[in-house]
């Protein structure tokens, strides 16, 4: 696609409806780019802010404006993000000039300001996030996220439902969203007193509001999304989970609701019209600049055409007819926070892998099975260690550990948790994780599972080491972390867990490979033998045990 970071022309030809003369409505062009998923990646900052400054001086030139949006998990998952609570993500976000953002699910991680990401008394269980957006200069948006005492949208300093910037003399409401898969992962003691509304009533009702106080434009900057393969032609909807969360709101909305979409979470992209509505998705870790171009009409200010653009990387040198000149403000913040985290991410942890150990979703995984034995090595008065695929974020590489590869996968600050569950318990929660739609199998250490579809049912049944299966009734001390136990919802959530106030899961890991030395074989049967797995399942999860339907015959 040559050096532009956006192939234009071709299927990609805008929509915009030409007048009698043949030429498209002389109004203002409103450039939307957006970025999702940042997870801390505070090196992609300072070249998306080049990339937004051409684009800036492209609408200069014509009398148009620039929104630059993000629609969640900016600030945690990185060394250099997370070392500060996201503070210099969000310094870097002030920098390039971001118009707002949404909330995403991750954005609770850090619990309240400070090194614990459980509340004690006293805490406020949002403290960090509350800080971080207080110090944005853009708005930070939910619409659906509500305060549970009331029913309404929840506020704190520049936290809001809705916002209206102005732009090219246009009044563009955004509107904030939030997936509903949020109150499955972030920590019950963190999102005490919130729940969510679903997100087209959100649109709808904050739709109203604000075309009520003059937006002529409105644009949903969702934490949800979905995901395509092809980008060939934004109006062809084959490569796309069209089943995924923001597909499914987009369709449900009445014609002329909002003008535009930027989604996220799916760490996926989209660059295609859904129901006639521009819908952009930039897949993660600032990899990519979403972009939809709006045409306004230059009386009633109201959208009359749009051009989506196709997703490349942000590797480009030239964009927009310019050479791209990374951002100089958001390159020093990002240089020092990086530098902040060099030291400590390159510790050496003692150990060396022969081959590179990697994630698993819905099927048993070696990372998976290696961290599980490290938690159980780690607590050993535990029978049984559980984690979950979907908190381990990034593959073990090859060679000499460091502790910033061990980051990387288990960015999270959750703490060991502890209870003590009978077999049955145990088997209940695993087969819930089994079928359950997220699809992310819970790793294990320590015993062994087996699921099976019985009578339409799926049931699962545990066995020691040996062979042998447990009674329903004995008893096994489970460790796992604190996602796992605390979720507002989840396979665990029932059980009494004593959660310890200490260092992190992941640091407990790199002090017992720390501890044992040498060589970590990444092909060793004991991760993953096939011939005797840990946790064996019909086919991948989630797995269900309906009958599949029958076509009726001709």
């Amino acid at each position: 696609m040559g050096s532009q970071l956006f192939a234009a022309g071709g299927a990609w030809a805008s929509s915009v409806p030409t007048s009698a003369a043949g030429a498209p409505p002389r109004g203002p062009t409103i450039s939307i780019l957006s970025t999702t998923d940042l997870h801390g990646h505070i090196e992609s900052l300072p070249r998306i802010g080049g990339l937004a400054a051409n684009v800036r001086r492209a609408r200069r030139a014509d009398g148009g404006g620039v929104l630059l949006v993000d629609a969640g998990d900016a600030f945690q998952g990185e060394l250099a993000s997370n070392l500060n609570e996201g503070a210099r993500v969000v310094d870097a976000m002030n920098a390039i000039g971001y118009s707002a953002a949404a909330i995403g699910n991750h954005e609770f991680d850090f619990g309240p300001v400070g090194p614990v990401s459980i509340p004690r008394p006293g805490d406020d269980p949002r403290g960090a996030l509350k800080a971080r957006a207080a110090q944005a200069k853009y708005p930070v948006l939910a619409a659906n996220l509500i305060e549970l005492g009331t029913g309404q949208p929840s506020h704190a300093r520049n936290i809001q439902p809705s916002a209206i910037v102005e732009v090219a003399g246009v009044r563009v409401g955004l509107i904030g969203l939030l997936t509903l898969e949020t109150t499955q992962s972030v920590l019950a003691s963190v999102f005490a007193g919130l729940g969510l509304t679903p997100l087209e009533d959100a649109i709808a009702r904050e739709a109203r509001l604000l075309r009520a106080r003059g937006a002529t434009v409105v644009v949903v900057v969702a934490h949800a999304g979905g995901g395509c393969t092809r980008f060939d032609n934004p109006d062809d909807l084959s490569s796309c989970r069209q089943d995924d969360e923001i597909f499914k709101v987009v369709r449900s909305l009445p014609p002329n609701t909002v003008d535009a979409v930027v989604a996220g979470h799916a760490h996926d992209r989209i660059a295609h019209r859904v129901a006639g509505v521009p819908v952009i998705e930039a897949g993660k870790s600032g990899e990519t600049l979403g972009r939809v171009d709006l045409y306004v009409d230059p009386v009633s200010h109201r959208v009359v055409g749009s051009k989506v653009f196709p997703l490349e990387t942000r590797t480009t040198l030239t964009y927009e007819g310019a050479p791209v000149v990374d951002d100089p403000e958001a390159s020093r913040i990002a240089a020092q926070a990086i530098a902040t985290a060099a030291k400590l991410r390159q510790r050496p942890l003692g150990v060396t892998l022969n081959g590179p150990i990697v994630r698993g979703r819905g099927t048993e995984s070696a990372l998976g099975n290696l961290v599980a034995d490290l938690m159980r090595k780690a607590r050993p008065q535990a029978d049984v260690a559980l984690t979950h695929a979907g908190g381990l974020r990034a593959d073990l590489p090859a060679g000499p550990l460091v502790y910033g590869a061990l980051y990387e996968v288990y960015p999270r600050d959750s703490n060991f948790a502890l209870a003590t569950l009978t077999a049955g318990q145990l088997e209940s929660a695993l087969a819930e994780n089994v079928a359950g739609p997220s699809g992310l199998l819970i790793s294990l250490s320590g015993i062994r599972a087996r699921a099976e579809c019985r009578e339409g049912a799926l049931s699962v049944r545990l066995y020691r080491q040996d062979g042998r299966p447990f009674a329903a009734t004995d008893s096994l001390v489970v460790a796992t972390n604190t996602l796992l136990a605390g979720g507002a919802r989840g396979p665990l959530a029932g059980a009494r867990w004593a959660v310890e106030d200490g260092p992190p899961v992941r640091d407990e890991l790199a002090r017992v490979l720390e501890g044992a030395g040498g060589v970590i074989d990444a092909s060793a049967q004991t991760l993953v033998d096939p011939r005797r797995p840990r946790f064996e399942i019909p086919g991948p999860a989630p797995v269900s045990c309906k009958p599949a339907a029958h076509a009726a015959a001709p």
